[in-house]
């Protein structure tokens, strides 16, 4: 499910919070983008995305910040770091939506 822009970007994400991969999904990077297998909850489902998809998912996994890895992707495509933080934003939503990801606070881990 897609949503509708709303120019919030990512400041409906904490900038200083970032995600962790959900237990059973299972990524493979190739050439043209990324697949992701997502098993458990009862059933498994199957996630595509092109290669910057991919990249947005290396850096998740990396435990880069929603803000880190748009002004990274800004400056490799030259892009405006206002529609890259909110296409960032975009499929960030979509990840956590299908339970891919979930957010990972600093302070939980600094406990």
């Amino acid at each position: 499910m897609k949503r509708n822009r709303t120019g919030l970007g990512l400041k409906r994400h904490r900038s200083d919070s970032g995600f962790a991969v959900s237990p059973g999904v299972h990524a493979s990077v190739h050439e043209g983008g990324l697949v992701l297998l997502q098993t458990g909850r009862g059933k498994g489902s199957i996630f595509t995305t092109n290669r910057v998809g991919a990249q947005i998912w290396q850096r998740i996994a990396d435990g880069q910040t929603p803000r880190a890895i748009a002004a990274a992707l800004s400056v490799e495509y030259g892009a405006a770091l206002a529609q890259i933080e909110d296409d960032t934003a975009v499929f960030l939503d979509e990840l956590i939506d299908r339970g891919i990801v979930v957010y990972r606070h600093p302070r939980a881990e600094a406990a």
